[in-house]
């Protein structure tokens, strides 16, 4: 593969120091996240554990559910990706599910499910029930009637990472995804990367999301113990080749260098899931993670240094090996070389 002449990855990392430092709003609203998070998290636990969901449902969390300081808990419900209802537990306990006109047209339209119309009520009763078990015999490959195959493939990268052992038959060792509340969830950041080839814009609150978040164990005594930022693709083609995909990367895993500097960045460390305090030399890892087959360019993978904030970027490669449904059926790339090959 070639490598391509847009902007460099380094251009890329000091644009986006630019735009954070120029708009520093982010720092008070996203401290304001992490205490507010960090304040409901204890019943935002528990009620995250007041209700079950067999796969292939799987339950999502994000900044501004776990947030919410009202009496109720919120969570996205997901088929394939897709969300397809709403769960709420209340100050009591009493847990319901919401589904939209929407999400019932869809569910109609192509899983042959039998109202037309949405519902909200309580999580036991037979509508819920047969509404939640109308997926239960549903697989979810690339013909799975769904707005978006990118998201599809995400959720199954969650799925997968979350395996604990080779045992479950778990394909990548040594990595786990960053949950919020036990739940899988996207960091929203206030950075829009998604033109490839040009540089990063402020978005404020409309940003995008780090596609998965991930922690990942470089050596099996776990003393190398790092944030990854993966951004996916479901297609490996020129027009989003790996050489822009790797640039999307390293814009979100700079905000988050970023992020865990600022004022709140103890409390955000905590928030995902680490102890004690960010270490004065940190690593952050920027993946693309697409198919292996395809034709499009790949970047420049040298490590960028931020050495106003003591931290390094290493940028990697991850690409898999779809079966005949679309879906991964094994991993290779320049992060799996260098992942601990035992243990999780």
């Amino acid at each position: 593969m070639k490598h391509c002449t847009q902007i460099s990855n380094k251009e890329v990392v000091r644009e986006t120091l630019r735009l954070l430092n120029e708009n520093p709003e982010w720092k008070d609203r996203y401290a304001q996240y992490a205490m507010a998070i960090k304040k409901n998290s204890e019943i935002y636990g528990i009620n995250s554990r007041k209700f079950h969901l067999s796969k292939p449902l799987y339950v999502y969390s994000s900044i501004t559910k776990a947030k919410n300081d009202s009496s109720t808990s919120t969570f996205d419900m997901r088929f394939a990706g897709q969300s397809v209802g709403e769960i709420t537990v209340n100050k009591k306990g009493l847990v319901s599910l919401k589904v939209s006109d929407q999400q019932a047209k869809y569910a109609k339209e192509h899983f042959g499910y039998n109202r037309a119309e949405g519902f909200s009520v309580e999580w036991r009763t037979q509508i819920a029930s047969e509404y939640r078990s109308l997926f239960s015999t549903q697989k979810s490959t690339k013909e799975t009637k769904i707005h978006s195959q990118e998201h599809r493939i995400e959720n199954w990268m969650l799925a997968e990472f979350a395996k604990k052992t080779r045992k479950e038959g778990k394909l990548l060792c040594n990595i786990q995804p960053v949950r919020l509340g036990g739940k899988f969830f996207q960091l929203a950041t206030p950075l829009s990367a998604s033109n490839h080839g040009e540089k990063p814009k402020y978005s404020s609150k409309n940003g995008g999301g780090i596609d998965i978040l991930a922690r990942v164990n470089h050596t099996i005594y776990r003393r190398d113990n790092r944030f990854a930022v993966i951004e996916l693709k479901d297609e490996n083609k020129p027009e989003e080749s790996q050489a822009m995909t790797i640039q999307q990367a390293l814009t979100y895993a700079t905000f988050l260098a970023c992020l865990l500097r600022s004022d709140s960045g103890n409390v955000w460390w905590n928030v995902l899931g680490r102890s004690k305090d960010v270490p004065a030399d940190l690593i952050i890892d920027a993946v693309t993670l697409m198919p292996n087959e395809g034709d499009s360019e790949e970047g420049f993978m040298e490590e960028i240094k931020i050495d106003e904030l003591n931290v390094t970027l290493m940028p990697y490669t991850l690409y898999y090996k779809p079966d005949k449904n679309g879906n991964p059926m094994s991993f290779g790339g320049t992060l799996k070389e260098t992942l601990a090959n035992k243990g999780q």
